[in-house]
């Protein structure tokens, strides 16, 4: 589901936004997992290039030590 949000600074920024819209809607509960695509540089079109899954109501990562993992185009997450 895209959902249209104000612009952000920074991939923490743009998931907060699109967790608080999610739960207004009653699309999501905490403890849910969402998954955010999102490119770096923010606000740079056409660079989809990170994946953030987060549990709703922690404010992190789904998994940690490591909050998120950037793959390149070409790369390979092995």
């Amino acid at each position: 589901l895209a959902l249209p949000i104000t612009r952000a600074t920074d991939v923490e920024a743009l998931a907060r936004q699109g967790e608080r819209l999610l739960l207004q809607r009653g699309l999501v509960r905490k403890g849910d997992v969402i998954a955010v695509a999102a490119g770096t540089p923010v606000g740079s079109p056409g660079h989809t290039n990170l994946l953030k899954l987060q549990v709703v109501g922690r404010g992190g990562a789904a998994s940690e030590p490591h909050s998120s993992i950037r793959i390149s185009p070409g790369e390979s997450s092995e």
